[in-house]
């Protein structure tokens, strides 16, 4: 979470830009839309190692834990956690929201 938000950090004018053009330039939506498959890739071997390794809370679907991390490592998602003045990093918000949501808690004494 933190480097796929590291990345927008470094310039998100950028990706503010790129979405946008997107909308109108068929070259820039096809770039565009190879990125998003990457980050559902990714997200989607992410959401398999979790479920097999017992990682997602109880009543926690594959399915659902795929759309919370789609919307949270999207874009939009840390355009807005960053737009709130004074709130913690992006990245420290997305984190939370995704221990408090997806995973299991771990017993005190168990290593990750």
């Amino acid at each position: 979470m933190r480097a796929g938000y590291g990345v927008y950090a470094c310039d998100p004018q950028l990706f503010r830009q790129l979405y946008g053009v997107a909308a109108g330039d068929p070259d820039v939506a096809e770039l565009m839309a190879m990125r998003e498959e990457g980050r559902r890739n990714f997200v989607s071997r992410l959401v398999a190692r979790l479920a097999a390794s017992s990682r997602l809370r109880p009543g926690v679907t594959r399915e659902d834990a795929t759309a919370i991390l789609l919307a949270l490592t999207h874009f939009a998602t840390f355009d807005q956690f960053q737009a709130v003045q004074d709130a913690r990093p992006a990245a420290d918000i997305a984190i939370a929201v995704l221990t408090q949501t997806l995973l299991r808690e771990l017993p005190r004494n168990s290593r990750l």
